[in-house]
């Protein structure tokens, strides 16, 4: 499990969030993500077999998550 707290948000402003991994069809196919700290507490899996698509910086790829609104100033 990995928990990442990130704090000095602004409420009610969006705030997208992404995710790396280093693809191997020796991992799971089903982990689980969630985000705390917003409306509906969204959740989803991710499938980390295959390598992440979407956003790139510094030579890394990352999967978006979604865009989230915190209900306070941390997610």
């Amino acid at each position: 499990t990995a928990t990442f707290l990130f704090t000095g948000l602004t409420a009610s402003v969006s705030y997208g969030i992404a995710f790396s991994w280093n693809s191997n069809p020796n991992r799971v196919s089903n982990t689980a993500w969630s985000v705390a700290g917003t409306s509906g507490s969204p959740s989803g899996t991710l499938n980390q077999q295959v390598a992440p698509k979407g956003l790139t910086s510094g030579g890394n790829t990352y999967q978006l998550l979604g865009t989230f609104v915190p209900i306070r100033n941390e997610v």
